[in-house]
């Protein structure tokens, strides 16, 4: 047997989202964007990459350079930090090796963040955290093809929880994979860098 032969596998049973149109789920609304700045959603909710499993068929993806300040998407109890894994890359082996915050709001729905960066995180169990709290920076730990944050909502913290659906900003606006957003919704003029033209 070869000693260098490294096998990994990501064989789990498929489970899709009950009832991905929103009702009877609550949709959050009016959440503070969860990043500092102008960013391009690359996948949105039903997204054929990844977003198809009832953990993840709300999850929103946005591109962010590594070290981007991460925000609480409202009032909220802080109920898991992960930020001690390395691993990037698009391998199997890194399928399971993210590192995240889960906050849980006000309602019970859970807040997660995750491919954040190693120990980037300001926030630790049990912590109480307003909306728009700086809670950790955007990475791109996991299995990942770029830096990027990936935020979803689920309906409680129980591992198999459904994803809920999710409005940002004052506008309540849902993201579209290929458009670029801050906090106050779509920003139609973006530079090469991905930011607002300055006035």
């Amino acid at each position: 047997m070869d000693a260098d032969l490294d096998l990994d596998s990501d064989v789990q049973a498929v489970t899709v989202h009950p009832n991905p149109s929103a009702p009877p789920l609550p949709c959050h609304t009016h959440l503070a964007f969860p990043l500092q700045g102008t960013h391009l959603c690359t996948q949105s909710p039903g997204g054929a990459f990844t977003h198809h499993f009832a953990g993840n068929h709300h999850a929103v993806d946005f591109r962010s350079p590594p070290h981007t300040p991460v925000l609480a998407a409202d009032d909220a109890t802080v109920l898991e930090v992960s930020d001690t894994n390395t691993l990037s890359g698009i391998h199997v082996g890194c399928l399971f090796k993210w590192n995240s915050i889960m906050l849980q709001l006000p309602d019970g729905a859970v807040a997660e963040y995750v491919h954040i960066a190693h120990n980037s995180a300001k926030v630790k169990p049990g912590d109480k955290v307003s909306k728009g709290d700086v809670i950790c920076l955007s990475g791109a730990v996991g299995f990942c093809p770029e830096p990027h944050l990936h935020f979803q909502l689920l309906e409680n913290p129980d591992p198999k929880a459904v994803s809920l659906p999710c409005r940002f900003g004052p506008s309540s606006f849902e993201p579209q994979c290929g458009k670029y957003y801050n906090e106050q919704g779509e920003v139609v003029e973006v530079d090469e860098a991905g930011e607002m033209p300055s006035a």
